[in-house]
Formats: structure tokens, C-alpha cells, sequence
């Protein structure tokens, strides 16, 4: 028998909270002068939390979060080799999917950002670059 989980009405789900954060970090790069493109793309490989256009540049936008004190690592160190992996597939998959949407934009070029969330405040990382495989 499957025990009862508790109810969202006394623990909020991680998904709520994450979507509230989400909110916020469209807010924040809105402020910043990114104009919003979509949020919450979803493929079999992976998720792209927002995406945004910068200029001719199109920002794919990873947002983290992590409990002020409760984490060995901040939110944007969270993201690991494998994380970076399954974007990189997912940004190709939505490329693939939204290739008039691209040329509507007049989309010149590329690049991921995270933006983490340590409880008080939002740290702003620019074009993370994908890790290679050794292959």
C-alpha cells in the first residue's frame, strides 16, 4: 500500500513554489530590459524554465532556488554537468520546434543564463557554457 502524502494545504508543493520563483525571475529580467518569450518548455529530454529575447539574442533562462542555510551549494552551483546536459538537449529540441518563431524574432544568435535564488536575493549568471564530453 502507497502511504498518504501529506496535503499541499500545510506543505506546499515544490512545484508551486518553484512557478512563484519563476514569476519573480521574469519580473527580474523584465526589469532588466528582456522582453519574455515563453516559460515552461516542456520535451521528453527536458525542461527550458523561460525563454527571452535580448537584442537579436535569444536567452534561454534556467532558474534555481535553494533555502537560505539549508544547502551545501549555492543555487547556481546546483547546476551540474548533467543538468547542463539535458538543457543543451532540450534548447535543441525547442530550436527544432520553434524555427518560425526564430526567424520572426529576427533571432541572431544564442545563450543560456541561470539565475539563482538563495532567499533573499536573485545572482545573474550570463552565457554558461556547455561542457564538453570527452568523446
Amino acid at each position: 500500500m502507497t502511504p498518504k502524502l501529506p496535503s499541499d494545504r500545510y506543505f506546499p508543493s515544490r512545484r508551486g513554489s518553484g512557478l512563484a520563483i519563476e514569476a519573480r525571475a521574469r519580473e527580474f529580467l523584465h526589469a532588466r530590459g528582456l522582453r519574455f518569450v515563453e516559460a515552461g518548455f516542456y520535451c521528453k529530454v527536458g525542461e527550458i524554465d523561460l525563454v527571452f529575447q535580448d537584442g537579436p539574442e535569444l536567452v534561454f533562462v534556467e532558474v534555481r532556488m535553494r533555502r537560505e542555510g539549508f544547502a551545501w551549494e549555492s543555487a547556481i552551483e546546483s547546476v551540474g554537468f548533467g543538468k547542463l546536459r539535458r538543457l543543451e538537449l532540450a534548447i535543441r529540441f525547442y530550436l527544432l520546434r520553434r524555427e518560425g518563431l526564430l526567424a520572426s524574432l529576427g533571432v541572431r544568435s544564442m545563450r543560456l543564463d541561470v539565475l539563482g535564488f538563495d532567499g533573499a536575493e536573485f545572482e545573474w549568471r550570463q552565457a554558461i557554457e556547455f561542457p564538453r564530453s570527452g568523446r
